[in-house]
């Protein structure tokens, strides 16, 4: 039974009125992971206001704190750490993953919390990751945002790899780019491993196929090594299939100049022609007070304040990003179950 908190958002001077929508009892959730190379780069933050501002455009949204052992998006929504977690589902304390959620002061929204035990702790093999995967797929819920580590542990990759939609939120420090592209690049190395034992390749072929994303031509692209080393096999087409099937959305956050918003742009085009996903600007945010003064105050800044240039600008985010998640065919939704 799912703790319940009252909604005092709701009655706040000019806060948006929730669109009510239908809902879909058969369709299975639209899962979003939120990740990035680094921290500090306000990847929670817009975690928090995507959630918000979905469940505002009449979605029924469930937040998902993947940030084991640095878990606070619980801190952004207003309320309490949760005292059951994810942590306690991998940790075998309880069986049922709906038993971790918590009603948040926002109505439709739902939250469910990460707890403070580190990935390294919990040590989950990957038949509780499956077990995860599979019970957030049958979530009763429109979309699911999952707020994951920052960095590129392996556990983090995976959920990315996952998702129908992966968000790689980005600054335009150096420092932030460099681990962007790392980040880009880790997503490429993992999910070729898991591609290489779906097609039982030998260890040396495997070894052979990641050397191409490590050690690449400088002239050249990872994506473009790959293609040229695996022309001649059998699995050609379903390989690139998978890789170009990685749908990734940048987030260029703390835009100060035209030039830092066109990084953003920079960023999607590599992500695309050197590894070959489905790479798209989402959109910017610029650098604004308004931003960590709802920070401060712990509550979104689409609900705090939902006429800042900031909140206009998540709004244009949240309409990439249904554009791009709403039209999935059940086709599509039952390739991403398998």
């Amino acid at each position: 039974m799912i703790n319940k908190i009252p909604y005092i958002f709701r009655n706040k001077p000019g806060f948006p009125k929730r669109k009510i929508r239908e809902r879909n009892a058969n369709s299975k959730p639209t899962i979003i992971s939120v990740g990035g190379g680094k921290g500090g780069i306000g990847k929670t933050f817009i975690t928090a206001n995507i959630c918000a501002r979905l469940t505002q455009e009449g979605f029924k949204v469930a937040a998902i704190d993947l940030d084991l052992g640095a878990a606070n998006l619980h801190t952004c929504f207003g309320i309490q750490a949760p005292q059951k977690n994810i942590s306690d589902f991998f940790q075998g304390h309880t069986d049922e993953l709906e038993k971790t959620g918590v009603e948040t002061l926002i109505e439709g929204l739902t939250l469910f919390g990460g707890g403070h035990t580190f990935w390294q702790h919990i040590s989950p093999q990957g038949g509780q990751k499956i077990k995860l995967i599979n019970c957030l797929q049958n979530l009763d819920y429109d979309y699911i945002v999952i707020d994951l580590g920052a960095g590129t542990h392996v556990h983090t990759l995976d959920f990315f790899i996952f998702s129908d939609l992966g968000l790689m939120i980005m600054t335009p420090e150096p420092t932030s780019i460099e681990n962007a592209y790392v980040f880009l690049k880790s997503i490429l190395y993992r999910k070729l491993q898991n591609i290489s034992r779906i097609t039982k390749l030998s260890p040396e072929a495997e070894r052979n196929i990641l050397n191409k994303i490590t050690k690449y031509q400088k002239q050249s692209s990872p994506i473009n090594e790959i293609e040229a080393f695996l022309k001649n096999e059998l699995f050609f087409e379903e390989t690139l299939n998978l890789i170009h099937s990685t749908n990734v959305g940048i987030i260029m956050n703390q835009v100060r100049t035209k030039e830092d918003k066109a990084l953003g742009k920079t960023m999607a085009t590599i992500s695309h022609q050197y590894f070959g996903f489905s790479s798209k600007l989402v959109g910017s945010m610029n650098y604004d007070d308004s931003v960590w003064k709802s920070i401060r105050i712990r509550k979104p800044l689409v609900v705090d304040n939902p006429y800042a240039s900031s909140s206009s600008q998540i709004y244009k985010i949240v309409d990439q990003i249904i554009e791009m998640t709403e039209n999935k065919s059940y086709e599509e939704q039952l390739a991403k179950s398998s």
